[in-house]
């Protein structure tokens, strides 16, 4: 059976305006920090055949690099040039000096289970060699709604009330989390690569998931914490162009400059 991931089966080849969060409704010229960084009309999001905001995965990459996470990876609320992954991978191609794609498989909302299932449907056709994770809060969950649509579920998502005892448990989510990162390390160690991660969390969760990453010797945890947000997106809530650009300079310099 093939299963459908409907998040990017329903946006392959698009561009929109908007996308969850960032709407109409939710854009305000005065945000949380001050005046708001983008008009309604600044930018837009472009999807890739296969739904993903980033370039075509038959491109060709002498050295082939994958970027993973959810929507602040994804880069929502701000344009494709001001997301942090998109900036770590210019930084690489100037030291480097490769033509390399940007292949970013992060989607909103989206959980460890999600990026798991992305590799596993996807990553042959691109062989990375160097995996960066932002990884998302572990508590987000992947299940299937019959007969074959995959839901990227995560506390308080509305629709699943009914499923809600049995996914806020956290040692059921502790232990789907666990099999999804073996799961990673197993595509990692398939490609010969290694999955440079670190979160951005600031909470007490890290110390739950933490010691089952460390199980699996593909993972390599970035040096790095992440610095408390300076600005939002369009959307007034998601981190804007000037926190992205902390992250990825600070992330950069002190870690990831050692490893390309």
């Amino acid at each position: 059976m093939h299963f459908i991931n409907r998040r990017i089966q329903d946006r392959k080849n698009c561009y929109v305006t908007w996308c969850p969060s960032d709407t109409p409704e939710n854009y305000k010229e005065e945000g949380l920090f001050g005046p708001n960084p983008y008009t309604a009309k600044s930018f837009g999001y472009k999807f890739n055949s296969y739904g993903f905001r980033c370039d075509e995965l038959n491109l060709p990459s002498s050295l082939p690099i994958l970027f993973m996470g959810c929507s602040f990876t994804e880069g929502t609320g701000v344009p494709n040039e001001a997301v942090w992954s998109y900036q770590i991978l210019e930084k690489i191609k100037a030291k480097t000096g490769k033509d390399i794609p940007y292949w970013n498989f992060a989607v909103g909302a989206g959980g460890i289970d999600t990026q798991a299932f992305f590799l596993s449907e996807y990553g042959d056709l691109i062989k990375p060699r160097h995996i960066i994770f932002m990884r998302p809060p572990w508590t987000r969950r992947q299940i299937v709604r019959p007969p074959n649509e995959v839901i990227d579920w995560m506390p308080g998502h509305r629709g699943f009330e009914h499923f809600e005892p049995f996914l806020i448990d956290e040692q059921n989510a502790l232990f789907q989390a666990d099999r999804s990162l073996c799961i990673l390390d197993l595509l990692a160690e398939k490609y010969n690569a290694y999955i440079h991660y670190t979160s951005w969390s600031h909470k007490h969760e890290d110390s739950n998931i933490e010691p089952y990453i460390q199980k699996y010797r593909r993972f390599r945890k970035i040096n790095f914490k992440f610095p408390e947000r300076v600005d939002t997106g369009r959307d007034n809530l998601h981190p804007g162009p000037l926190t992205h650009k902390m992250v990825a300079d600070q992330m950069w310099e002190q870690d990831l400059k050692h490893y390309f």
